[in-house]
């Protein structure tokens, strides 16, 4: 039985090097494959940039993610203008303008159409959502139905609700100098425009203003948000992710965030 044992183990390690062989094999190819379309057949292989930019994401990656503090993208993308010019291909499927004669082309009123930029849109979680609607027409419709909370008389009849958020700003700023506390001035801020928006669109106010330990954790979410945006660009299944798994969990693993999660199931 030994050598008959012996005999299937060998059998098996073959059969699990060969998968390996031919997986990395195809993995190859493919990758060989993509590069080359990327390089030679995309759509956008005519725009001058780092070939290794339009030849993989990684590279965007590496900036807005590994390098230094991460979010450093933007700042290589001037540089690259810099060296290649106002039009340039910043990744496979993406170019950059630096010059303000193409604004109207790019932002045409109609009866231009200008679909939105799927994975751009795909970002925040929500394809029903006006922002994160990609088809014209349909945006369209949904910011007919948004628009009218942005009118000028319905900015005008919020003005009570602005006046009685900035008043208890001004109460806790009277507060502070009156004891000599120390104020964030980024949290109580966000505080302050937090609670105008809530109560606007959710007729209902979190109470930052009142509650500053609630406001600075706030203040933490915001704060990470623009940090965990390149991950998010470069794996757009963690959003789908985070809104499907449980709130305990996130607020666990990643407290900070798990309070936009909440606000999003809402």
């Amino acid at each position: 039985m030994s050598h008959i044992d012996s005999a299937i183990q060998r059998i098996f390690n073959l059969d699990i090097a060969y998968f390996v062989r031919v997986s990395l094999f195809f993995v190859s190819v493919y990758a060989a494959h993509l590069v080359t379309y990327r390089l030679t057949l995309h759509p956008l292989s005519k725009f001058p940039g780092p070939k290794i930019a339009a030849a993989t994401k990684w590279y965007e990656f590496y900036y807005d993610v590994l390098k230094g503090h991460g979010g450093l993208y933007a700042w290589k993308i001037e540089e690259l203008h810099d060296k290649y010019g106002p039009i340039i291909r910043i990744n496979p499927d993406e170019i950059h303008i630096r010059d303000s004669s193409y604004f109207p082309t790019l932002y045409a009123s109609a009866p231009a159409k200008r679909h939105k930029y799927a994975p751009a849109a795909g970002m925040v979680g929500c394809p029903l959502g006006t922002f994160g609607t990609i088809d014209h027409d349909v945006h369209r419709r949904r910011r007919a139905a948004n628009s009218q909370f942005f009118s000028k008389r319905a900015v005008e009849s919020v003005q009570p609700m602005i006046y009685h958020q900035a008043e208890l700003l001004c109460r806790n700023l009277e507060q502070a100098f009156d004891t000599g506390e120390i104020l964030r001035t980024y949290t109580t801020y966000v505080a302050l425009t937090t609670d105008a928006v809530c109560q606007y669109i959710f007729g209902k106010s979190l109470g930052y203003l009142v509650d500053r330990s609630a406001a600075y954790e706030w203040s933490r979410t915001t704060s990470a948000l623009p940090r965990v945006t390149p991950l998010i660009k470069q794996f757009p299944w963690v959003v789908a992710l985070a809104l499907r798994t449980p709130s305990v969990i996130l607020h666990t693993i990643v407290p900070h965030l798990a309070q936009v999660i909440d606000l999003h199931k809402v």
